[in-house]
């Protein structure tokens, strides 16, 4: 998903301002963290984001970035946090970060409990941390780390205040971003925006906030979103349409299925709706990918 990508890109790149945000750094020394392989190819899992934390004693974030919801990711975060934790025989702390309303649902609100027949009390529960952005107070971001500044938007405000977010943005991107983290960060900001505003209200809060002197600038910004989401589009559109006719002819796919079919190419997609109807089993349309 192009808005998961991103958000990722910038975990990667400021894993403290990420951290920070969670507000895990705050009782510990930490010494360093270390970004950590996210592949769980032994059961063809991919978790999102995986963070070691050098303190004593150590131990992983693991962060999943969700834009949609379904009813049965909270054991698919339990599963990844179980892998991860027997991979690198460390505790590992889950956070789930919905980055917009429709990621919410009934599995995010409680732990996730598993129970044997006729047994009131649960044999195992896994908690695990939220962070819905649209109840976060935006000044939490904008006197944030910069790398989670991109978030601002999606934060608690109206859409009344987003020049104004903007501008308060600007003025720290400015001062603090070298020129390659500027484009970064304006291009990253405005893909996000996507998931809560109109092309049309994105377009002017930025016109807003960019004067003349900078319209080169903001055109290349503005161009650059334009052209990501096309593409991203396009690539979105063919997977809900292998998932839309897959399921009529092979049935319901696991989670994992889903989770690889998000990870593969536009080409990739094409060759599997090709040969959709020369196999019977998700198993087989996958071998080989």
């Amino acid at each position: 998903m192009p808005y998961d990508t991103t958000s990722k890109e910038l975990v990667s790149r400021y894993p403290y301002d990420w951290l920070a945000l969670f507000r895990i750094q705050r009782n510990a020394k930490v010494e360093e963290v270390v970004p950590l392989d996210t592949d769980l190819s032994n059961i063809k899992l991919l978790a999102d984001k995986l963070l070691l934390i050098k303190t004593k004693p150590p131990y992983i974030v693991h962060i999943e970035l969700q834009t949609s919801y379904e009813a049965r990711m909270a054991e698919r975060f339990m599963v990844y946090n179980g892998l991860i934790g027997q991979r690198e025989g460390l505790p590992v702390l889950t956070v789930v970060v919905l980055l917009r309303r429709k990621a919410d649902g009934a599995c995010m609100r409680q732990p996730y409990r598993l129970y044997l027949p006729h047994k009131e009390e649960p044999y195992h529960t896994f908690d695990f941390q939220v962070v819905r952005l649209w109840e976060l107070p935006v000044e939490v971001v904008l006197y944030g780390g910069l790398g989670t500044l991109p978030l601002a938007p999606l934060c608690k405000i109206t859409k009344r205040s987003l020049p104004e977010v903007i501008h308060r943005m600007r003025e720290r991107i400015e001062a603090e971003a070298s020129g390659e983290e500027e484009e970064l960060m304006w291009t990253r900001t405005q893909l996000l925006m996507g998931l809560r505003y109109t092309k049309e209200e994105i377009e002017s809060a930025v016109k807003g906030v960019f004067d003349m002197r900078d319209s080169v600038v903001y055109q290349a910004i503005l161009q650059e979103g334009m052209e990501r989401g096309v593409v991203q589009g396009i690539e979105q559109g063919k997977l809900d349409s292998l998932l839309l006719v897959s399921r009529k002819r092979l049935g319901e796919p696991s989670v994992q299925t889903v989770e690889k079919l998000h990870t593969l190419p536009s080409s990739k997609l094409e060759e599997l709706l090709v040969r959709l109807f020369e196999v019977e089993t998700w198993a087989e349309l996958l071998k080989g990918v």
